[in-house]
């Protein structure tokens, strides 16, 4: 008996692209590839706790907003790429941004970068204030963080699914109707692998 072995699709640059040929105005693909140029190079150094490049975390962010979502607003994408970037690296500041990708891409961004010393319930006020695309970005990046809590410490995942449950599905609350059937979806992703987690501590 033979078996065929399952392919997993390497994720890069050419396939992230190649989702979005045909359906970019040119100016807008310009301002997600220099995006994703700017967060490769901020990131290059950074490791995630789990293993692997802590590039792949904004990347996979933005591919739940295409992929499982099916959005294709550029700003969002945008957002998406450089979340982390102001909040870990010099190559990327706040202030930056707006002569760069434009405002609403500045404040997406400071409503998604946590500060030095921030509180979660600093934070979380500042994602609610950021609107209803902000509240759509978190759930968006907390759904891939819990995806990849497996390769951290059993002390940091108790922390993560406490802290998401808490703070963070609640959101869902001050989200507009505009939105509410893209978060529902998350959420119920998000809580079904908090599920899988918790089964496995």
């Amino acid at each position: 008996m033979t078996t065929t072995a399952v392919v997993v699709p390497v994720e890069n640059r050419a396939t992230f692209f190649w989702r979005l040929r045909h359906k970019m105005r040119p100016h807008d693909l310009w301002k997600i590839r220099f995006a994703y140029k700017q967060a490769k190079e901020g990131h290059r150094s950074q490791t995630r706790e789990g293993g692997g490049r802590y590039f792949e975390h904004p990347r996979a962010t933005v591919l739940i907003l295409i992929d499982e979502l099916d959005i294709l607003d550029p700003d969002l994408i945008v957002a998406m790429i450089l979340h982390d970037v102001p909040e870990d690296h010099w190559l990327i500041e706040i202030e930056d941004i707006p002569h760069i990708w434009g405002e609403r891409v500045e404040g997406l961004v400071s409503a998604l970068t946590k500060r030095d010393g921030e509180s979660v319930e600093s934070t979380v006020e500042r994602i609610v204030a950021g609107g209803d695309w902000a509240i759509l970005l978190k759930f968006c990046d907390r759904l891939h963080n819990v995806r990849t809590l497996d390769g951290c410490t059993v002390e940091k995942q108790r922390r993560k699914i406490e802290e998401t449950r808490k703070y963070y599905l609640p959101l869902i609350e001050k989200v507009s109707p505009r939105l509410i059937d893209d978060v529902l979806v998350l959420k119920l992703k998000i809580e079904e692998e908090l599920k899988a987690l918790e089964a496995k501590l």
